[in-house]
């Protein structure tokens, strides 16, 4: 276990030796807790994996892995995901009137991730880490510009700062870092693992059950405020606000704050680069159906009856 401070992986059979490799048939969970080899951790490091967000992890591996199957025809680097076996009920339940401290749901359904075993990229060789985010070196390769490439040409991101709203094109989009993509992968980097950070611009492509709105993008800008480049590129002032005039704009912002915060003031700091619970604004302002419909599903989903529906639902909105 490199990474994931809440997966683990497990043997599912007899492990053997062969010619010096190690070889058994093995699988990985998520939501199994937190690794005791982790000194400290925060409280929302709780280790609980959200029904919610399995079920948004579960159909956002399965766009960004076809994706990537579209993607090998116009590239030489092949990239793919993670495969996902099954989503477990673990049968536990934050009660009614409590939050789950890693998502700030009341009432959150407790759930296991069951999926292909990997070996998690190395973040930082020199200390114990508990997350395999692909470093900004390893993006500039050439596969990560492949991945970068095809996700932006669909406006998918996990960016703090989505760089496809600055106006810049593909071209400049493939030198571009700035954004600070939130990447995990294994440890070869040709498997993307771990998905709850991605969202679907409203300019992009893909079905419109993916989007989020253009109304929750210029909240997110609101709410990073600078941090997000909000006053320094001309095509991010004039989407949220209607104009390129800095002052004007800074102006506006401060007419509508005690109004951001009264509504998003639970999910973390007016003005921060990053909310309380998740890595980015555009997450916690995530108004797609996608979203919508995994928060309600994961309050309510009733198990075996519902599988069938719940996987032809998500193959219906794939591109």
């Amino acid at each position: 276990m490199k990474g994931g401070g809440r997966a683990a992986t497990f043997f599912t059979g007899p492990y053997s030796f062969s010619r010096g490799w190690f070889q058994a048939p093995m699988i990985e969970v998520k939501g199994g807790g937190t690794s005791i080899l982790q000194p400290k951790f925060e409280r929302k490091a709780c280790g609980f994996l959200s029904l919610v967000d399995s079920l948004k992890e579960f159909a956002y591996q399965k766009l960004i892995q076809s994706i990537a199957d579209k993607q090998r025809i116009d590239s030489d680097e092949k990239w793919g995901t993670v495969g996902y076996y099954a989503i477990l009920d673990t049968g536990l339940k934050f009660k009614d009137d409590k939050q789950n401290p890693a998502t700030g749901y009341k009432g959150d359904r407790c759930s296991l991730c069951v999926r292909q075993r990997q070996s998690r990229v190395v973040s930082s060789p020199d200390e114990v880490v508990y997350y395999s985010v692909v470093r900004h070196h390893q993006q500039a390769t050439k596969r990560g510009s492949a991945l970068r490439k095809a996700l932006n040409s669909v406006h998918l991101s996990s960016e703090q700062l989505p760089m496809s709203l600055t106006g810049k094109s593909l071209l400049e989009l493939d030198k571009e870092l700035e954004g600070n993509w939130n990447i995990q992968a294994d440890a070869s980097f040709s498997h993307l693992v771990d998905f709850s950070h991605w969202f679907v611009l409203p300019s992009s492509p893909l079905p419109e059950v993916w989007k989020i709105s253009e109304e929750a993008v210029r909240n997110a800008f609101k709410l990073g405020g600078e941090f997000l480049g909000l006053f320094d590129f001309p095509a991010i002032t004039k989407l949220v606000f209607n104009t390129e005039d800095v002052e004007k704009a800074k102006k506006l912002l401060e007419d509508e704050k005690e109004d951001l915060i009264q509504r998003f003031g639970n999910v973390g700091e007016f003005g921060r680069k990053k909310p309380a619970l998740s890595w980015s604004w555009f997450l916690e302002v995530d108004d797609s159906q996608v979203m919508s419909w995994a928060y309600e599903k994961g309050f309510t989903f009733q198990g075996k009856a519902e599988e069938e529906e719940v996987m032809n639902l998500i193959k219906s909105w794939l591109p």
